[in-house]
């Protein structure tokens, strides 16, 4: 039900079901998953630092997917409280657990492109369409960082 709600873009009761889930059955990590992106988009980001945490520790290590995607939720997280350290990290777990997590090399990509470390972003464009040979971010990001370093040839 919370991911009807979710679907109507009714926040408020998504959480309501997703909170009654993880009342129900507080080693769901996918409900902890969701209720972590709400939180998020909400601003609120100790709830949604708390509940990425439990979601991390109750999801099964199997669902290489699922876990990516909620350390790149975490990440996102750590980003918007100025801890780059921490999403960098997040960026990295995520593509452990599944190395062809796309948006996991797309974001950790554009953090060293604002750190001028291009040659990292460079390595994680090239991963991109080496995923996809025809993924645009992974040109447009290489195209952006040969500008920067003015290596136009």
């Amino acid at each position: 039900r919370g991911m009807e709600a979710l679907q109507k873009e009714n926040t408020e009761e998504a959480l309501e079901y997703f909170n009654k889930e993880v009342d129900e059955n507080p080693k769901n990590g996918y409900a902890y998953s969701w209720i972590a992106l709400l939180r998020d988009s909400q601003e609120e980001y100790g709830r949604a630092l708390t509940a990425v945490n439990l979601a991390i520790k109750n999801l099964p290590k199997k669902d290489a997917e699922f876990l990516a995607a909620t350390y790149n939720i975490r990440a996102n997280v750590y980003l918007e409280l100025k801890d780059t350290i921490s999403a960098l990290n997040d960026y990295a777990s995520a593509i452990k657990v599944m190395p062809s997590y796309d948006k996991a090399y797309e974001k950790r990509a554009q953090i060293y492109y604002e750190q001028s470390k291009y040659d990292l972003a460079d390595a994680d464009y090239k991963q991109l369409i080496k995923l996809d040979e025809a993924d645009v971010m992974g040109y447009m990001g290489l195209g952006r960082n040969y500008n920067a370093k003015k290596q136009w040839e």
